[in-house]
């Protein structure tokens, strides 16, 4: 038996399992989902100024239980989940140019990561 969780809740079943001796045996089992790994879809600008502060939004689902935000070009001072769909970030550029980042959004049923999803580029 598996499967994946599609929403947080908490679920109660039974386990029946009869072999070909007509020998049975059952279980009962509780499942309690929290959250649901993150994913991200895109991410809002995607080019900044690689020696300001910004503000990025990135858009996506599971956000709710979100405890990290990282990422892995550039320094996050803050960041704030709007809702399940959004979270804003508040950021200092890296002071370098041409430098690509990937961001991840973490929560305790897994991390979701978009590879590259933000390029610093020169003064705006």
């Amino acid at each position: 038996i598996s499967g994946t969780p599609t929403k947080i809740e908490t679920s109660n079943f039974r386990v029946s399992v009869t072999d070909s001796g007509n020998y049975s045996a059952s279980q009962s089992f509780t499942v309690s989902v929290s959250a649901l790994r993150p994913l991200i879809f895109s991410v809002n600008p995607s080019r900044l100024c690689n020696n300001k502060s910004a503000t990025v939004t990135i858009t996506g689902v599971n956000f709710t239980g979100t405890t990290a935000v990282n990422l892995s070009g550039a320094r996050i001072n803050n960041f704030t989940v709007v809702d399940d769909r959004t979270i804003q970030i508040n950021l200092n550029g890296p002071g370098t140019t041409g430098v690509t980042s990937d961001v991840q959004v973490i929560n305790p049923a897994g991390t979701a990561t978009l590879a590259s999803g933000l390029l610093f580029a020169g003064p705006t």
